[in-house]
């Protein structure tokens, strides 16, 4: 669990561009214990890769809740997270424009437009999804819309394994390829 707070650690420290001048604004709200622009991650787990992470901005705070804020910029390119199996292979890719990430929990929570892609041509479009890294478990509250080379799914409320081979979702409307 402790292997991405020592890691945000770090990145105080290396792996930044020089931040750009921002304007003089009040502030209200908690303020981030350290800021870092270009963000690129790689973390392991049990000597294995498990994540790899490029954001333009990030945030992280500490306090009663430790969590990280990884934003796009004004040029509008996205925070990728790519999740890594027990094998090495990608099993997904997650997409959005704004991803929390809260310690405690180990979870991810991605706000969209999310656009999650896994092998085999899955695909997964939501405003939001919420990536436990623990369970290895997606959620998707709210209307998704799920794509494979066989099958369009809209519904909402999904919960998913984290390569979308497997997952439930509630008041569906589907078209389904049946080879015969």
């Amino acid at each position: 669990m402790r292997r991405f707070a020592a890691v945000l650690a770090l990145l105080g420290v290396v792996g930044c561009d020089d931040p750009p001048a921002l304007p003089e604004q009040e502030v209200s709200g908690p303020r981030p214990t350290r800021e870092v622009w270009n963000v690129r991650l790689t973390l392991a787990e049990e000597g294995r890769l498990r994540v790899r992470l490029a954001a333009p901005y990030m945030a992280a705070y500490e306090g009663d809740s430790t969590y990280a804020v990884l934003e796009s910029d004004s040029t509008g390119a996205p925070v990728t997270v790519t999740l890594f199996g027990a094998a090495g292979d990608t099993s997904a890719t997650v997409t959005a424009p704004r991803i929390v990430y809260r310690e405690a929990e180990r979870r991810f929570e991605a706000d969209g437009p999310v656009i999650v892609t896994a092998r085999g041509g899955r695909r997964l479009d939501a405003q939001r999804v919420m990536w436990n890294d623990a369970a290895r478990r997606l959620d998707a509250p709210g209307p998704v819309t799920f794509a494979s080379s066989t099958e369009q799914v809209t519904g909402r409320n999904l919960v998913a394994n984290e390569d979308l081979t497997r997952y439930t979702l509630g008041q569906v409307t589907a078209t389904v390829v049946v080879q015969r």
